[in-house]
This record gives C-alpha cells, structure tokens and sequence, in this order.
C-alpha cells in the first residue's frame, strides 16, 4: 500500500501545478468527494485540493438538528483550528444557521440557554478569524445576532461582495450597515421601506460608493393596490414607495457598472443620469410608466450614459427615444411581470424595435429576448 501511495505521489510530481489546479477546479463542481478524498493520497494532492475543499462554508444545513453542532462549529473556526480560516472565501449564513435548531428538542431549558449563549460568544470571534473572506451572503431574521455578523463582516480587509437578505418582521436597520467601506458587489434585498432603513442604506452608500461596481436593491413590497397595502400590510411609518435618490442621496458613484433595481418600490425619475454616469448594465424589475418615468430616461441620454445591456418593460417611446440615442447596446430584454401587457410576437417586436433601435448598436452581436410565465423566446441578429 505504501509503494502504490509512492507511485501516485511521483506520477503527479510529473504534472505541471497548472493541471493540477485546472484538475481540482473542475472536481469541485463534478465530484468534490473525490476531490475531498484526494487530500489523503500525497503531500502535494493536498496542498492542491486543500485551497478548493475548503473555499467556500456554510453555516446552517446538515446536522442543525443537534444542539451543539453550531457552538462546536463555531468553537473551531474561533480557534483558527480548521482550514477554513485559511482557505474559505465564500461565506453563506443561512437562514437559522447561527443558532442551535430547537425544533423537537428534548434538552432541558438551562442545556438550550446556555447553548445560544455559546453561539453568541464565539460568533464575531469564528468570523473574525476568515481572514481571506471575499464574498458573504447572509439570511438574517430578527432573532439573529445580525448586529455582531456584520460588525464581524465589516472589519474584514478582503471582503469585497455582500449579499443581505432581510427577515420581512425587521423594521429597523442594523446599525452596523454603515461600517462597510470597502464593497465592490452590494446586494441588499428583502428590507421594508422604513425610514431607518432608507437612511441606513444611504449612510452604507455614502461611505462606500467608491468602490462599488455593482448593486442591487430589492426591496419587500406589500400588495400592489393601496388598499390592501394600508389594510394588510403596512406598518405605521412604512412608505409604499421612495424615489431612488432618496436611497443614494448625494453618493457618487465612479466605477458602479451594474445596477439592478425593484421598480414597484424604488421610483427612477429625473436627476439618476448624473449619479450613476459610469453605469453600462441596467435591470429593471417591474418596471411601471408610473414609476420609471421619461425623465430618467432623459436623464440618461443627458448624461452620457451609453448602456451595453438593459432589461425593462414595458418599453415605451422614453426608452425608445433613449436606445435611439447612442451606439453600443448589445442585449435588450423585455421581461414580462405580472400585471402587465404581454409583449407583442417575436416578429412584431423584431419589426418594431429591429429596425428602429439594432441599426444603432452596430455591435458584432445583438441579442434581443422576451420572457413570460408561459415561454421564453430569444431573437438574435449577428452581423457580419
């Protein structure tokens, strides 16, 4: 058996690093248990497979069901006595992941205390101690200790993308969402439109805009008619909706590309051009005449603003006027939301935007697309 180990470890030492790692890159999405398992072979497989094994950790899933499974967890990322604390770049709290799952506990009321106590004094400690952490995705609820997670998260000198998805029961911003400084990737998605959670995201934005290269802002949005929403859902000092200057305040905004935002609960109007100048992918979910107004689109076309990819519907004469506007466009989707006109055929489309818009986006490849709850069609055009 140790002959055969030595025979494996010199075929490998035969092989450029480069395939190694190309090898261990594809087994992480293939076969990562035989990735895992080809640690144990040799000293150089580990130190190839080690990086990939441990890259990403998740907190929550498997094994939640035990009451001390999280403090354990936790106990050893604290104690910088596992690989993570190396490796690990990705980071994904799920939902309930920070504290032991008391569902169909029969442990006595003083063991389950004294375990969520346990959770909470290691937990900014255990996440301290990823070092190398770049991207970090968190499913928060209101009993969570959100507070210390992104206190944790903001003092980490990697981390450069953040996912955020608020409990729909929390109605006031964490305090700490203002420490992060250093953001190239912001997803926040789930928050209510309370005022401390607008003014939050606009101090968050204030002191990070710098940086940021894409963003994405969803907010939760109660029943579309203002009856339901004042009858059902809302809360006293929640808005239905806000303009999104109202949200970016007077951040700049020099390097943003991407900018994906929830239209029924954020208002684009007049005066967006200028903040976002750099801008060159732009989603608009659920967009309405009444909300994405032709002052944006004039906006826009005032401020230079050349898009490459964009996403919105309905398309009305605005963005038609804006598209015809400049060069350089090389994907338009139409996505059909609930509520609104479904869009015209494929061939009706192609007729009424092809001929008016593609001419003016000379790119060597022009993609168009619709979707639909019923079927998805893409048209494309490819120039020669």
């Amino acid at each position: 058996m140790h002959m055969r180990s030595n025979i494996s470890c010199t075929m490998f030492e035969r092989l450029p690093i480069e395939v190694l790692n190309l090898i261990a890159t594809n087994l992480v999405d293939g076969d990562f248990k035989t990735l895992f398992n080809s640690r144990l072979v040799c000293r150089l497989l580990n130190a190839v497979a080690e990086p990939a094994v441990f890259a990403s950790l998740s907190l929550g899933g498997a094994h939640m069901g035990e009451l001390e499974y999280p403090v354990q967890r936790l106990q050893t990322l604290a104690a910088g006595a596992t690989p993570y604390t190396r490796w690990a770049h990705t980071l994904l709290i799920e939902q309930g992941g920070l504290y032991p799952s008391l569902k169909g506990s029969n442990s006595s009321e003083e063991r389950v205390q004294k375990a969520l106590q346990d959770c909470q004094d290691v937990l900014v400690p255990a996440i301290i101690s990823l070092s190398n952490l770049k991207c970090a995705r968190f499913r928060m609820e209101r009993r969570d200790p959100y507070d210390g997670v992104l206190h944790a998260l903001s003092v980490l000198p990697k981390l450069a993308e953040l996912s955020l998805a608020f409990g729909w029961d929390l109605e006031t911003a964490p305090a700490s969402l203002a420490q992060f400084t250093n953001l190239q990737v912001l997803h926040l998605a789930g928050w209510r439109l309370f005022p401390s959670f607008l003014d939050a995201i606009r101090g968050m934005l204030a002191r990070g805009s710098n940086r940021l290269e894409e963003l994405i802002l969803l907010p939760y949005v109660w029943p579309t008619t203002r009856q339901q929403w004042l009858t059902e859902g809302s809360t006293v000092g929640e808005l239905r909706c806000v303009p999104l200057q109202r949200i970016a305040g007077d951040a700049i905004f020099p390097l943003l590309k991407k900018l994906v935002v929830d239209a029924s609960g954020i208002k684009l109007s007049g005066g967006c051009g200028t903040t976002f100048r750099t801008l060159t992918h732009l989603e608009i979910l659920f967009g309405t005449q009444d909300n994405v107004g032709s002052g944006f689109w004039q906006s826009l076309e005032n401020a230079g603003v050349c898009l490459e990819a964009l996403s919105v519907f309905p398309v009305t004469k605005s963005v038609s006027n804006y598209l015809t506007s400049y060069s350089g466009l090389r994907i338009l989707r139409l996505c059909h939301a609930p509520g609104h006109v479904a869009p015209p055929s494929p061939r009706r489309r192609s007729r009424r935007y092809g001929s008016q818009t593609f001419p003016r986006h000379p790119s060597e490849t022009s993609s168009y697309s619709s979707t639909s709850r019923l079927r998805r069609r893409q048209v494309r055009r490819v120039r020669t």
